[in-house]
């Protein structure tokens, strides 16, 4: 009995079922690519500005708590400061 018609019937099955899982594969990134697009969209706008604001903030706070906690601009206290300049 000759199996070479077997063979390359069951390999054109192999192959067209692997072409089927790729496009559906190309599908499935394909839809989750605009997902994450729409996503990426919308922590651009609602969440840097926020981000912005907070940094704002705390670069407006940063050396009035500095100031009030005895800390100098090198961020150590004032007690250590010679070590903090080097001297």
């Amino acid at each position: 009995m000759d199996y070479l018609p077997i063979f390359v019937g069951v390999t054109a099955a192999a192959v067209v079922l692997q072409a089927c899982i790729l496009v559906a594969l190309y599908v499935a990134v394909r839809k989750s690519s605009s997902r994450m697009e729409a996503l990426a969209t919308e922590v651009k706008t609602k969440v840097l500005p926020t981000a912005d604001t907070a940094q704002a903030i705390l670069v407006d706070l940063r050396p009035k708590i500095y100031k009030r906690k005895g800390f100098n601009e090198c961020g150590s206290r004032a007690d250590r400061a010679a070590r903090c300049h080097g001297e």
